[in-house]
């Protein structure tokens, strides 16, 4: 894991804004897509190690892994669980309107983003402002 969590953080040194936003966007397409929530709780300690190497806090390997999925999941495109099961109760395609729930999928991604990017700006003024400070 300490090659990995090394790897990624020499190649995104100086992107660290980019490197959040493509594991979110990742984590969000997991629950969107796949339907997937609980399964990536085991990935948290990972994304968690990845964060704290890049000058962040827990809280935001919580965010960008936890919070990510969820919103993906809510916001599904293809999810299983929600999209393509209610389109077979009702008999429709689940691509019936999907530019609908594109829409809603980048408006969240958007949103988390813009939370996100507000908490690593509080972290790098005042890291004591984390709420996993003392725990990191």
């Amino acid at each position: 894991m300490n090659v990995i969590v090394n790897k990624i953080v020499s190649k995104f040194k100086n992107k660290k804004k980019l490197l959040v936003s493509i594991i979110t966007l990742i984590f969000m397409m997991f629950g969107s897509f796949f339907g997937l929530f609980e399964e990536v709780l085991t990935l948290l300690p990972l994304i968690i190690m990845v964060t704290i190497s890049i000058g962040y806090d827990g809280y935001l390997g919580f965010i960008i892994c936890i919070v990510a999925t969820g919103f993906g999941f809510a916001s599904g495109l293809t999810n299983p669980f929600t999209v393509i099961t209610a389109s077979n109760i009702i008999g429709v395609s689940p691509m019936v309107n999907i530019w609908y729930r594109v829409i809603v999928f980048i408006l969240m991604y958007g949103l988390l983003l813009l939370y996100i990017f507000y908490h690593m700006k509080k972290i790098t003024n005042n890291p004591e402002k984390s709420p996993t400070y003392n725990i990191d």
